[in-house]
């Protein structure tokens, strides 16, 4: 008996630590190990763009007009990502961009995602007609033209930053509230929730104690992957010119400003569209990988 209460509590203190479990996942997993590197990255070198930038990236050279890009770094002042058409360079422009592009979306999705996740609550929890209207709400969004919605209001408020987030806010909340709604329904029914309501529980502290840290992960999985849509959708704004506004820079209107020089200047396009691209599978490798770690009816490492 002694012998196999030892074996017990020695199994029981060889269990890896939950870092461990994340860390023996990832290595499990490459394209979630990936996804996170790659998406780090991108934050670190938004972060520190003021410092590593070797040029600024709003005062035009027009002596520097077009030039190619340089990877050699033998001297300084290259360009290793080349110069546009007013000689600003490409590398510091990028670099700066992605500072704007990751604010701009990583607010509208916490503006969207606080406003959908206490709407969804609210209509799964209290149903009736608070449902009835939230939800139809969200139908009628999601019935309408995504891109035409986006363009009609910055039309209307105009463009600049704090607009673009609003819009942006606007288009994602949907997603948030219907998983929210979702979660609430398959929860209020459960044990320990008619346990709280029968030891006399009241709403507010039923849903902010009980019910909303049991969403808090599926909540975060819709948050990483919202992220990546709404970077496309960020950009796709500033290709149209409503997005953000020179002199600051963004890859969208990068993207824009190079597409007439494709066959002459094939970097001022080029790099603005693989940055786009990296960033957006960056978040869609890391969403991915969040899903399946959390996600109870994989055998995952828990």
């Amino acid at each position: 008996m002694t012998s196999q209460t030892g074996s017990m509590g020695k199994q029981a203190g060889s269990a890896p630590s939950r870092p461990a479990r994340i860390l023996l996942w990832l290595m499990q997993n490459w394209s979630g190990a990936l996804g996170i590197a790659l998406l780090l990255a991108i934050v670190v070198c938004a972060l520190l763009a003021p410092w590593i930038s070797p040029h600024n990236p709003t005062v035009p050279r027009l002596t520097a007009r077009f030039s190619p890009p340089d990877i050699s770094l033998v001297q300084m002042g290259t360009y290793p990502l080349g110069t546009d058409q007013l000689g600003r360079d490409m590398l510091s422009r990028i670099l700066h961009g992605s500072r704007v592009t990751l604010a701009v979306s990583l607010s509208a999705v916490l503006f969207g995602g606080v406003v959908g996740v206490i709407l969804g609550t609210v209509a799964g929890y209290f149903g009736g007609m608070a449902d009835r209207i939230i939800m139809r709400l969200a139908d009628l969004q999601l019935a309408f033209p995504i891109m035409l919605l986006a363009l009609m209001v910055i039309a209307v408020l105009g463009p600049n930053v704090v607009n673009l987030v609003v819009v942006l806010a606007l288009i994602g909340w949907t997603r948030f509230a219907r998983i929210a709604r979702g979660e609430i329904l398959s929860l209020r029914e459960r044990e320990f929730v008619l346990s709280a309501v029968a030891a006399g529980a009241s709403p507010v502290r039923l849903i902010s104690k009980h019910l909303l840290p049991n969403i808090a992960t599926p909540m975060l999985v819709v948050a990483t992957l919202e992220l990546a849509r709404l970077i496309l959708m960020e950009s796709s704004l500033s290709f149209l010119g409503l997005g953000v506004q020179p002199p600051d820079p963004s890859w969208g209107r990068m993207l824009a400003d190079g597409r007439q020089y494709l066959q002459s200047a094939w970097w001022l396009s080029t790099f603005p569209g693989l940055a786009i691209m990296t960033v957006i599978l960056s978040v869609n490798l890391t969403g991915d990988w969040l899903r399946d770690f959390y996600d109870p009816k994989l055998k995952g490492v828990r």
